[in-house]
């Protein structure tokens, strides 16, 4: 999560140049992720993996052939209240922060069922992501001073900082570059290409633990 929030910082700037974040979308979700997403980094050191990962995996499997066969996306017609974003930020938070993940498999998915355009919603879903990893690695490095469970060197908590500035480092370059391809192609294109990732991820997820 610390690599992650300095990779979605990036991708949040580039997609901010390209006026692709909702801001009042992200207003609305991020006080509560903020709030999931640090209380859950508490609880993953205590529960079983085993039953979430799978649970995630059907859910990226069903979300990404949703995705994928799914019709285009369409002008922003049915959003949500706003205590269904309320809600839904906090359930994005813990489980994100549970599994390690920046929430774009759920905050995508979440955009595009009120009929926000693919390229907002990812541009909205790194700002989000920002902030969701932010707290989340916040959490981690608390938590790991508290159980202190690890002894290796050039470790803040769980924060092994090597990893965070060495991967975190290539990420800053090139996910601008990402966000220049992502606005050169159709939304179409766009959200098919952007289904694969989940898909591919199930699958991966769900061989490793057979």
């Amino acid at each position: 999560m610390g690599i992650m929030a300095i990779t979605s910082f990036s991708s949040m700037l580039a997609q901010h140049k390209k006026q692709a974040v909702l801001w009042d979308m992200f207003k609305l979700l991020v006080p509560s992720i903020i709030v999931g997403t640090f209380l859950a980094s508490f609880l993953a050191s205590y529960l079983s993996s085993f039953t979430l990962a799978i649970i995630f995996a059907i859910f990226m499997f069903l979300t990404s052939i949703n995705m994928f066969f799914g019709s285009a996306p369409k002008n922003i017609e049915k959003e949500f209240s706003k205590r269904i974003h309320y809600i839904s930020g906090a359930i994005f938070g813990i489980l994100s922060a549970l599994i390690s993940v920046a929430g774009g498999m759920f905050i995508v998915p979440y955009l595009l069922a009120q009929g926000i355009d693919i390229k907002k919603a990812i541009g909205t879903s790194s700002a989000i992501g920002f902030i969701l990893t932010l707290s989340g690695a916040l959490g981690y490095m608390i938590n790991g001073y508290m159980i202190n469970h690890t002894s290796l060197d050039y470790t803040i908590g769980f924060l092994f900082l090597p990893a965070i500035f060495f991967v975190a480092l290539a990420s800053v370059f090139t996910a601008p570059i990402g966000v220049k391809l992502a606005h050169k192609m159709s939304s179409k294109l766009l959200k098919k290409i952007f289904s694969l990732i989940p898909f591919f991820l199930s699958i991966k997820l769900i061989y490793e633990l057979v």
